[in-house]
């Protein structure tokens, strides 16, 4: 079973406010139904344009400056929540 079939049949409840926000703009970059914070950006077919898409979103919304290079080291909804949780660096 690969990612993407997993984040439709298992419906794992995200944890905190930012994880439904990153979960709610997945599944509008990747036409999913549902998607959780375990699940990996690059194993739901993200690649660098859709990183960057990703990057211009959460940098516009909420109004933080994320790299890109972020999202290939955060690559899980679960890290990339606690980055900017933590407040990025």
């Amino acid at each position: 079973m690969d990612s993407r079939e997993r984040s439709v049949s298992v419906d794992m409840t995200n944890r905190n406010s930012i994880e439904e926000y990153l979960a709610s703009i997945w599944r509008q970059l990747f036409s999913l139904d549902h998607v959780n914070y375990l699940d990996n950006f690059f194993e739901l077919g993200g690649d660098s344009v859709i990183a960057l898409e990703l990057v211009a979103t959460l940098n516009d919304v909420l109004d933080v400056e994320i790299d890109i290079s972020v999202i290939y080291e955060r690559p899980t909804i679960s890290e990339l929540s606690d980055y900017i949780a933590s407040g990025p660096e």
